[in-house]
């Protein structure tokens, strides 16, 4: 039976749990602990003793106060018996808290300059069910407000039915039938047959306690306006996720609640669910809460699992950004088919490309051999009162075989790699486990890189001095290839490549610096020299390759103002002489180069004091083109234009996929084909928007138009940059002050090809043209009169129309 109210004045609150302690403070939900989020429901917690009488407990006495406080128009008699009725109708004082709070945010939230005796008059009648919930929120002003409607419906609910309170099989759509029903017998009948329903259904006997236990713990963490809205959303994540993946939600959503700073857990445990409900967006979250990238990153992540647990493990970061902060579901999942579309219809192999990563190195004295010889000068060049760093850039357009030839000097020297590569990104080689501590988002000191590379080269110093120094050079190599993994071909799968055993050691040796008063790395430098003396009679013995370096040029939240990239560089700066050290930075932006020069000046360094100057010039001449040709000329015409001949002209990526996919059981060579002219047709589009773009960008016209009439850009400096980076283009000549970088499209058959029938569409060859005819006006071409260049177009306009016709006939 429901307690009695002959005139109230009410308020409530959204907030979910109340410490009955202090109910004055616990209104505001900022106020509160994480020892209030201990589960609400009545059934898990020890019975208080209830009743009015000497011994009264403190908290029974502090929400009879607040009750009279939040009722002053009625008498002290009937206020006590009120209280008392609805204290022993829910039979648990907490409940009596919840009620008080949730009813004391209602008033707060409700229009200012209402008459409060109204509004008193108002919710009287709606909990004797004298007025419908429609009818209250026009008379108190929130008609349509939907949140303020399901706060009162709830509000009455819980007064009239307390017994009822968090049992999740009370839907919003029953609570909403009972509160509106014409008499507390009607209600009551609705409420027993819904609970009879449930129970024919077997739900408590049927579900396992794993099952319990995961939708306990996702209805404590997901402090939404009622429990029954966290059981329907638990019930629909779980039916698509399985629980598996909902445990996993779980561990690293709480993993995430104990990582938000200042606030505390309680305050994100409020905000989650507005935001995963689309009520808040990103920015919201990361203001309100001070986030980083890093802890964002974690939300878009977690976001996108609970609304999209189908697509986890299948999408890239970028396109979970944009889902997650697509305004609503519908345009979310466009995002998402678009993509899924565009990956399902590929026909291009992962596990292909990673079994050519895993080939025989072709043309070592060609290609590594040129490397090597130059690094060994910059080794033996370096002085700190010559040159500013230890360290150059490797520059090269996506598969000219950077990484692939950096892995394969692992086997001549010791390679300590760590490839920075985005976490969502599914290129090879993937991202180590030691790259989240080479991009802390957080740098309070200078200390840190000195640190940690302390660390990496304490460790290799430790492996190298364990092993048996009587073994073969190669022995000890490969040895260490295995521990730090990435370097060890084809002894790995893919998935196991991260370092994390190399990086724990690494974190474990960084520690033992924490407390260090002096600077560590010159001892674990020297150490690291001593243990790899047996690697060649060359200067160069270590190599630290930062792959994907890009990144570097982020610049952490600190008061330091210097980017990752200028600290990392201070690190490498105290390498004593004739160490054997050497770094180098890996990408396909010229930047990594172009940066250096420019990023010289130190804010921090004393008045008058100049500085060494040299750098060493970047690394960007990789003879990889043509690698895949057979030395031997053809002996027919027929082997002459063989796509077995064909693909292997140009980057080795092309050839190496066809002879991998021709090995495979049941090939077949028109899909091995369509496939090739896929990949190729994608490295020369670069990024675009998940749907498309209507328009091309200047540099996509400059791609296609690249493998066929080859136009030269000679001043544009970024356009040339962003060919290398983006769209396969390769690297002419970077001048010696890294401020022009010249681009070029060497003839590729299999560039060309994919360039030739994307053109065949009469819109997109004439926005190329269009593109060019600007280049040509502004005099950015350097290759060739305006008149050659129209010949090549209308030749390959021709060759199009020729090969249309013999499709025809």
């Amino acid at each position: 039976m429901s307690p009695s109210l002959s005139n109230s004045s009410d308020n409530g609150t959204r907030n979910r749990r109340t410490d009955t302690s202090n109910l004055a403070d616990h209104s505001d939900p900022h106020s509160r602990s994480p020892d209030d989020l201990e589960d609400e429901n009545p059934s898990k917690r020890p019975r208080l003793p209830l009743g009015k009488d000497d011994c009264e407990n403190d908290e029974t006495e502090r929400l009879r106060a607040k009750f009279m406080e939040l009722h002053p128009t009625l008498d002290a008699g009937k206020a006590g018996k009120s209280f008392s009725s609805f204290q022993e109708a829910a039979k648990d004082v907490r409940l009596v808290g919840t009620y008080l709070a949730k009813l004391e945010k209602f008033r707060g939230s409700l229009l200012p300059g209402i008459n409060r005796s109204y509004v008193d008059q108002m919710w009287q009648q709606f909990i004797q069910r004298e007025t419908k919930s429609q009818s209250l929120a026009q008379d108190l002003r929130f008609p349509g407000n939907t949140y303020m409607i399901d706060m009162a419906v709830e509000l009455a609910f819980l007064w009239n039915h307390p017994q009822y309170h968090g049992k999740t099989e009370i839907s919003k759509t029953t609570m909403l039938e009972a509160v509106e029903a014409k008499n507390q017998d009607e209600a009551c009948a609705i409420l027993e047959a819904r609970s009879k329903e449930v129970s024919s259904l077997g739900k408590d006997d049927s579900e396992d306690s794993q099952t319990k236990q995961l939708r306990e713990k996702f209805i404590k963490m997901h402090l939404f306006l009622y429990e029954t809205e966290a059981e329907e959303h638990f019930i629909s994540f779980r039916k698509v996720a399985g629980d598996e993946l909902v445990n996993t939600y779980l561990a690293q959503l709480e993993e995430f609640y104990r990582d938000v700073r200042n606030d505390g857990p309680l305050q994100i445990r409020l905000a989650w669910p507005q935001f995963i409900l689309r009520e808040k967006d990103s920015q919201d979250l990361a203001k309100n809460f001070s986030f980083d990238g890093n802890m964002m990153d974690r939300a878009i992540k977690l976001a996108f699992l609970w609304r999209h647990p189908q697509y986890d493990g299948r999408t890239e970061f970028s396109t979970m950004r944009q889902a997650v902060e697509a305004k609503t579901d519908n345009e979310a999942r466009a995002i998402l088919e678009a993509r899924s579309k565009n990956a399902s219809s590929s026909t291009v192999s992962s596990d292909i490309i990673k079994k050519g990563y895993n080939s025989p190195f072709l043309r070592f004295d060609e290609i590594i051999k040129p490397m090597l010889t130059s690094l060994d000068e910059y080794t033996e060049k370096w002085q700190d009162t010559e040159y500013l760093a230890p360290y150059a850039a490797l520059i090269g357009p996506s598969m000219s075989g950077k990484s692939r030839s950096l892995i394969e000097m692992a086997q001549h020297i010791c390679v300590i790699y760590v490839c920075l590569r985005s976490t969502d990104s599914t290129g090879y080689p993937p991202r180590s486990a030691l790259a989240e501590h080479m991009l802390p988002q957080k740098l309070s000191n200078l200390t840190y890189h000195s640190a940690l590379l302390a660390g990496i080269f304490q460790v290799a110093a430790n492996f190298f001095n364990k092993q048996d120094v009587t073994a073969d050079v190669r022995v000890r190599l490969n040895q260490w290839n295995d521990y730090t993994e990435v370097a060890s071909l084809g002894t790995l799968d893919w998935a196991e490549r991260t370092q994390q055993r190399f990086t724990d050691d690494v974190l474990a040796e960084m520690k033992k610096f924490d407390n260090s008063m002096e600077d560590p790395l010159v001892c674990a430098m020297n150490a690291m020299s001593d243990s790899t003396g047996f690697v060649n009679k060359n200067p160069l013995k270590v190599l630290l390759v930062l792959d994907e370096a890009r990144v570097l040029l982020t610049t952490p939240e600190s008061t330091l103002g210097l980017s990752l990239f200028r600290t990392l560089r201070r690190t490498i700066m105290k390498t004593p002489e004739k160490a054997g050290f050497f770094t180098i930075l890996v990408d396909t932006t010229s930047n990594v180069a172009n940066f250096s020069r420019a990023s010289k000046f130190d804010p921090s360094a004393r008045h008058g004091f100049v500085g060494p100057n040299l750098l060493y010039p970047p690394l960007y001449e990789i003879a990889s083109l043509d690698a895949m040709v057979p030395p031997e000329p053809p002996k027919s015409w027929e082997e002459l234009v063989s796509p077995g001949r064909l693909f292997k002209y140009g980057s080795p990526v092309f050839g190496t996929y066809f002879c991998d996919a021709s090995a495979e059981e049941n090939a077949v060579h028109t899909n091995i084909h369509h496939a090739i002219l896929e990949l190729a047709h994608f490295k020369l589009l670069g990024p675009s928007e998940p749907t498309g773009p209507k328009n091309l960008t200047k540099a996509q016209a400059f791609a296609f138009l690249g493998p066929t009439i080859q136009p030269r850009l000679s001043a544009a400096y970024d356009l040339n940059t962003e060919l290398i980076a983006s769209h396969a283009a390769h690297c002419d000549h970077i001048n010696p002050d890294c401020d022009m970088v010249l681009s070029n499209y060497p003839s590729q058959f299999t560039l060309a090809a994919a360039a030739v029938r994307f053109l065949t569409d009469d819109g997109k060859l004439v926005q190329c043209i269009k593109a060019l005819t600007a280049a040509v006006l502004y005099g950015l071409n350097a290759a060739g009169s305006a008149g050659e260049l129209a010949s090549r177009i209308i030749l390959l306009r021709a060759m199009q129309v020729a090969f249309a016709s013999k499709k025809k006939t």
